[in-house]
C-alpha cells in the first residue's frame, strides 16, 4: 500500500531486488519504501510484488496494534509473537475479513 513517506525515485543504490527471479529482466517500481523496497513489477513476465497480508498502522513500542487479514496471518502471527515471549492482550474480529491484534512487549 502506498503511504506517506514513499518516494517516486530510488534514493538508495542497494535495492533488495534489481532483477526478476523468473525471467531475469530489470525490475520496475511504481514507488519505493525505505531501503529500496517498494511496489515492484516485471514488464517481461507476470512477476510482481505480492499483496501484503497485513499492515502495521502504528507502533507504541510497549503495546503493538496489528491489523491483519483472516486466514494464514491470524493463524501464524499470534503464535509467532507468543513464541518470541510476548503477551497477546486482545484479538478482535472486525467482521470485515480483518482482525486487530494487541500485543504487549515483554522484556528486551
Amino acid at each position: 500500500e502506498h503511504v506517506d513517506g514513499d518516494y517516486e525515485e530510488n534514493m538508495f543504490g542497494n535495492l533488495n531486488m534489481n532483477y526478476c527471479p523468473v525471467c531475469g529482466k530489470h525490475l520496475s517500481y511504481h514507488y519505493y519504501h525505505i531501503e529500496g523496497n517498494g511496489d515492484y513489477y516485471c514488464s517481461g513476465c507476470e512477476f510482481k510484488r505480492p499483496t501484503p497480508r497485513y499492515t502495521v498502522t502504528g507502533v507504541d513500542y510497549e503495546k503493538l496494534s496489528i491489523r491483519m487479514n483472516d486466514g494464514e496471518p491470524v493463524q501464524n502471527v499470534p503464535r509467532s509473537i507468543k513464541e518470541e515471549g510476548h503477551r497477546i492482550l486482545k484479538l478482535t474480529n472486525n467482521e470485515d475479513g480483518t482482525y486487530d491484534l494487541i500485543v504487549e512487549k515483554v522484556g528486551e
